[in-house]
Order: structure tokens, then C-alpha cells, then sequence
């Protein structure tokens, strides 16, 4: 079941961006160049979502989750420089993590400096890992934006962590097949062009350097969780191999009240195995509720 969803995903990607979504582009080049997707809203939208991808993946993934979920908002979806479709800034052929985070805190600033009503957070892997890691080094934007959500959310440290990073470049066919047991529920069972495609990636400059170049000062630790607001959205694929459920305990102790949703007989890429499921998690975690810029902790969670 998931595994077809998966192959769905990757075979009706072409048309998010030719009929669902526009490019645009952020900046004015260098670092504040950035590239998003944005949909706009069916109706008078009531709010942003900042939707923020994982490592080698890119917003084109999360089409079928997201083509007709959340109609009342705009959703703008980013690409991460190096790690999805974002270009790189001149002369550079990666960024590492600390500059990636800089990258998406200046993004946020120019996002919320042009939205008059509410913007929310959603992250997924990585993309969760560095919006905690923005928000936190930027007190006013998580004044501004609230409880965010994490999906399968990488960046807290574990032991083992380090086999995590070996098993994310791998450079045989054999190996990428070994990731994808780890990523999903069942076996996607994907074209061989595909998992060409995958490795071309991962064998990449960018990507290889965003690796490389993260140490454990990147990680979040306890104290790190324990700063960011009541009510995040904390959302897990139960079947995560790759980032395994010492990683979900420790985001579900230190967390300030989070609210959990677990789905059942899914790996570590919900909008790729589950959509619709994600979807529907999705908009009753960002209802309008949550949404008002005067609701209360008490009234989010």
C-alpha cells in the first residue's frame, strides 16, 4: 500500500509544478537569493504555511499531500539551497548547517515582513531540524509564528548517530536500496532511473558538504527543545528506521507539550507513503483556530 503510494508521488511529480504551483524567486541573488513553490490559496486566504522539505528531497515531493489540503491557505514551500532545488549562492558549492540556518532565517524575516496575517511552520526531517534551529536563534520570528510542526524531525542526537550520516551517502545501488528499507514502511520498489537519479544526488558537492560540514554543535539538545513554545505538532511514521524512536522519546520528553500524532504502517516520509493521512493531520494541527494571531497557548493545544 505505502509503497504505491510512493511510486504515485514520484510519477505525478511533474505536474505540481506545471499546473498546481508557481516559482518564484526570493532575493535579489547571493545569499538572499532563495527559490519557493507557492500555491495560492482557493479563497481569500487566512493564513501562510512555510512548508520546509527534508535532506535530498525537494517541494516537488509533497504534491500529492498537498495539491488539495489547507484550500484556505497560501502555502509556500522552499527549496533548500544545496539540499533540494535552491541555487547556491556565486562561487560556492555548498553551504554548511550553520549557513543553511542563516539562509532560512532571512527567509522567514522577508516572508513574514510581507504577510499581514498569521504564517505557520511545517517541517519534515531536515526541514524540521533547521526551522527549530532558525526560530531559536531568532527569538521574534517564533514570537511571530508560534508552535510549529515536526514531521520524522532529524537534529537531536542519539547514539548512533554518526551510522545515520554514513547511511545517507551511499554510492552503490545495493546501498541506496538499503536506505530505502530504512525510509519507508514497505518497499517502494522504484525505477531504476530513479535511484540514478537519488545517487547523482547524493554524490553531489552541496550534499555531500551540507554532511560533512555538521557537527554536534548543530544538534538539538534537551535544553534546545525545552525553549521552543507549547503545543508544536509532533508527527511520526511509527515504522522509522532511519531515524529510529530514541529520536521521537526524547523530542516527546522535552518538548513543551507537544501535540503527538503517530500513523501506523508508515516510515520516515509521510508525504510520500500516507498523504492523504498527512493531509488530513495537517489541517486539523493548522485549523483556523490556530491560526488567529490572538489564540492562546491553551487554546492551540
Amino acid at each position: 500500500m505505502n509503497g504505491s503510494a510512493v511510486r504515485a508521488t514520484v510519477a505525478e511529480r511533474g505536474s505540481f509544478v506545471r499546473h498546481s504551483y508557481e516559482e518564484v524567486t526570493c532575493g535579489k541573488g547571493g545569499d538572499a537569493e532563495a527559490l519557493v513553490m507557492r500555491r495560492a490559496a482557493l479563497e481569500k486566504p487566512i493564513g501562510r504555511v512555510v512548508v520546509l522539505h527534508g535532506l535530498g528531497d525537494a517541494p516537488v515531493s509533497w504534491f500529492r499531500c498537498l495539491k488539495s489540503a489547507l484550500p484556505r491557505h497560501e502555502l509556500l514551500l522552499p527549496a533548500i539551497p544545496g539540499a533540494g532545488r535552491g541555487p547556491l549562492p556565486p562561487g560556492r558549492d555548498h553551504l554548511t548547517h550553520k549557513e543553511t540556518r542563516v539562509w532560512l532565517g532571512d527567509l522567514l524575516e522577508r516572508i513574514l515582513d510581507e504577510t499581514e496575517g498569521p504564517v505557520r511552520l511545517v517541517g519534515h526531517s531536515l526541514g524540521g531540524w533547521l526551522m527549530s534551529r532558525a526560530v531559536l536563534d531568532a527569538p521574534h520570528i517564533l514570537e511571530r509564528c508560534g508552535p510549529h510542526i515536526l514531521i520524522n524531525t532529524a537534529g537531536t542526537w542519539y547514539d548512533g548517530v554518526e551510522r545515520e550520516r554514513e547511511l545517507l551517502t551511499p554510492k552503490t545501488h545495493e546501498e541506496v536500496d538499503e536506505l530505502l528499507s530504512l525510509l519507508y514502511a514497505d518497499d517502494p520498489d522504484l525505477p531504476i532511473e530513479v535511484i540514478d537519479a537519488m545517487l547523482k544526488t547524493m554524490r553531489s558537492p552541496s550534499y555531500q558538504g551540507l554532511l560533512r560540514s555538521t557537527t554536534k554543535d548543530d544538534f538539538l539538545e534537551p535544553a534546545d527543545l525545552e525553549r521552543l513554545p507549547e503545543g508544536m505538532g509532533l508527527v511520526w511514521g511509527e515504522k522509522d528506521r532511519l531515524v529510529p524512536p530514541e529520536a521521537f522519546e526524547r523530542l516527546k520528553e522535552h518538548l513543551p507539550a507537544p501535540r503527538v500524532v503517530t500513523l501506523d504502517d508508515v516510515g520516515h516520509a509521510p508525504h510520500m507513503e500516507a498523504p492523504d493521512r498527512l493531509a488530513k493531520v495537517l489541517e486539523d494541527l493548522l485549523d483556523e483556530e490556530t491560526l488567529r494571531p490572538d489564540a492562546t497557548v491553551s487554546e492551540r493545544a
